[in-house]
Formats: C-alpha cells, sequence, structure tokens
C-alpha cells in the first residue's frame, strides 16, 4: 500500500504505512508531535485518503471557551441559551460519517472531557437543550502535543479519554530526528513558492552546505564506538589540505554510518605510491556493500541503504567531486559481508 506520505527515514516510513493501512477503518486516531511536526496536515491526508467524498470538520478544543464548547461540539436546540434562536448541529453531527480533528484535545477542561469520552462510549450525543439522542458517526482523530502520557499521569487528561481516542497512537518526529527527509522538504517548500510567479530552487553549492550540515546532524544522531585506525605514513601529496581532510571526513563519517552492526567495529586509513601518485585506502569491516549499488553511490544524493539507516549516500558526490577536480580518481571495492574498502588517488609532492 502506497505511504500516507513520502519519507527517507525508515522509521517515518513504516509509520506512514501503518496510518495508509488505517485510514480507511473506523479506529479512533491520536497524533502525537511538537509543533511543526505536520499533525493537522497528517490529519487532513488521513481523511482524504480514507474518506475523500466526506465532510472533514476540525475542532481547536484550545480555543473554544469552556462554556461554549458543547454547543459547538453537540450542537444546541432553538432557545437552548439566550442567543439561541434557532437550532444549529454541532461538528460531530456536521460531520457526518465523515472525520472530525480534535486538536489540542489535551487541553480540554475535565467537564469537556467526560463529554466526549460519553459521546464515544455510547457513540451518540444529545444536543445542548434537546432531549433526542443523535447518532455519532463520524471517525475522530486527536491530535495533542509532546507528553500526552505525562498528562494521563498526571491526571491532566483522563486516562478512559485517553484509551478511546488512542486506537492508534501515533508519535510525528520532528525533522531533525530524520534528517534524511530535511533537503526533500525544502526542494518541495521552493517549488510551491514558485507557483507564484517565481521559479525558486537551491542552488548546487547550497545544496552541498545543507548535505553537509545534514551529515553533522546524522552523525549526532547514529553516534555510535566505532575505532578509526590509521597506517604508519601517509604520503604527502600536491592537492588543498582542507579539500583532502574534507574528503577523509566524508568517507570515514559514511563508512561508519553504513558499515552495520559488527562486533569490534572498525575503520582502517592505508595509503601506497604508485609511481606519481598516492593511492588512499578507507576500509571497513562492515556488511559491505551490494555489487548493484557500488556504481551508484557516488551520484549526487543517490538514496541507497545497506545497513536499514536512512542510505542518503551524504558526501561520497562531495568526494567524487574534489577527487576529480585534482586530476584523481575514486572508486569502491565491496563484497557483501566482508566490508568496503574506498579508494582515492592524489599526485605526489
Amino acid at each position: 500500500m502506497k505511504p500516507l506520505f513520502p519519507s527517507r527515514d525508515p522509521a517515518t516510513l513504516r509509520l506512514a504505512r501503518s496510518l495508509a493501512t488505517l485510514a480507511a477503518t473506523d479506529v479512533p486516531l491520536l497524533l502525537e508531535g511538537e509543533t511543526g511536526t505536520g499533525k493537522s496536515w497528517v490529519a487532513r491526508r488521513i481523511h482524504l485518503r480514507g474518506r475523500p467524498r466526506l465532510p472533514l470538520l476540525e475542532v481547536d478544543c484550545g480555543a473554544v471557551p469552556e462554556g461554549l464548547f458543547p454547543a459547538e461540539m453537540f450542537g444546541h436546540v432553538a432557545g437552548a441559551f439566550t442567543d439561541a434562536t434557532r437550532s444549529r448541529a454541532g461538528a460531530l453531527a456536521r460531520a457526518g460519517a465523515g472525520t472530525v480533528v480534535l486538536d489540542r484535545v489535551d487541553v480540554l477542561p475535565a467537564g469537556a472531557q467526560v463529554s466526549v469520552l460519553r459521546a464515544l462510549d455510547e457513540r451518540r450525543f444529545v444536543p445542548l437543550g434537546g432531549t433526542t439522542a443523535v447518532a455519532l458517526r463520524a471517525r475522530v482523530v486527536a491530535i495533542v502535543g509532546p507528553g500526552v502520557r505525562e498528562a494521563v499521569a498526571s491526571g491532566a487528561l483522563r486516562a478512559d479519554l485517553y484509551h478511546r481516542l488512542a486506537g492508534f497512537h501515533a508519535v510525528l518526529p520532528p525533522l531533525r530526528e530524520r534528517p534524511a527527509d530535511i533537503l526533500p522538504f525544502a526542494r518541495a517548500f521552493l517549488r510551491r513558492q514558485g507557483r507564484r510567479g517565481r521559479q525558486l530552487r537551491l542552488t548546487a553549492d547550497a545544496e552541498e552546505v545543507l548535505m553537509e550540515v545534514l551529515m553533522d546532524l546524522e552523525e549526532h544522531r547514529r553516534e555510535r564506538r566505532v575505532r578509526v585506525e590509521s597506517g604508519d605514513h601517509l604520503p604527502a601529496v600536491k592537492v588543498d589540505g582542507v579539500k583532502l581532510r574534507q574528503v577523509f571526513f566524508n568517507l570515514i563519517a559514511n563508512a561508519i554510518r553504513h558499515m552495520g552492526e559488527c562486533e569490534d567495529p572498525c575503520v582502517r586509513v592505508s595509503a601506497e605510491t604508485q609511481g606519481d601518485k598516492a593511492v588512499f585506502c578507507v576500509r571497513d569491516n562492515g556488511i559491505g556493500i551490494p555489487p548493484d549499488l557500488q556504481e551508484k553511490i557516488f551520484e549526487p544524493f543517490r538514496h541507497y541503504s545497506v545497513s536499514g539507516s536512512p542510505g542518503l549516500g551524504i558526501g561520497l558526490s562531495t568526494v567524487k567531486r574534489a577527487v576529480t577536480a585534482w586530476g584523481g580518481r575514486v572508486w569502491v571495492e565491496s563484497r557483501p559481508g566482508e566490508g568496503a574498502a574506498f579508494f582515492f588517488t592524489a599526485p605526489l609532492a
């Protein structure tokens, strides 16, 4: 089944597939996440995937005054209160068999929580001032900020209401926890802005800088203990020192990121001379690279995965560009299960 939304992060992609499967069901969904993680957008995607021709009603529980919540949620009959000159259907009734999104349900006052719980339990509700129950046919998607389980533990959110809302509890991770998605998001944002009459895109240099930043984020997120060794003597070469260090950094970081789980993980740097050039090698003892990927991983921003990581190949296109610029060549040799060795050449000093 097609995921509810695209992602290059494996865990987020699994979540997107689960939500796509649940979209056409009646299972209540609880979406938890920080501000900016796209909770409301995901809720609308769920509705469009499962009930595209039916109404979608969104209620901001934190913006409705406590005294007005019953009328907003359940509706009212004429004469229910002073200004109620005619009956009005609430969100649950107007949604019909569609979807009601309860945003910030975790900030509802205690009384409002009880009324929502009763409606969900009985699958019916009575409009304010009325006597006839109305069937609840809508699917409910609840949205909460981070820490909903703490809110339940403290009593701020009723445990029975939480369990009624959380038929499936999805935690949407922020972008900082899935850096592989940042560059595609940046490209998509600029494309949308371009529809307003301007063609906007990231330059190659801007994308390179962004990818280097993402590499640092990824290394911090996936920090692991890996032994790095170097040979007794590395020959002097006629290339820019900064560029040479960047090439080594990218190759070593890539090896650490993709070598997978192995006993005593190690990356070793070595070199030998061949005529007027030096041949450097960055070798790991990881799980290796399948043959069909070895010719592709130097392509700019090529998406590949060997170890189950996001698999961006971050820095490898930069390595090839730098080595080619000083007249060298770069290649990889690997057999699955036997590690990988990246080689590059540089002119001797």
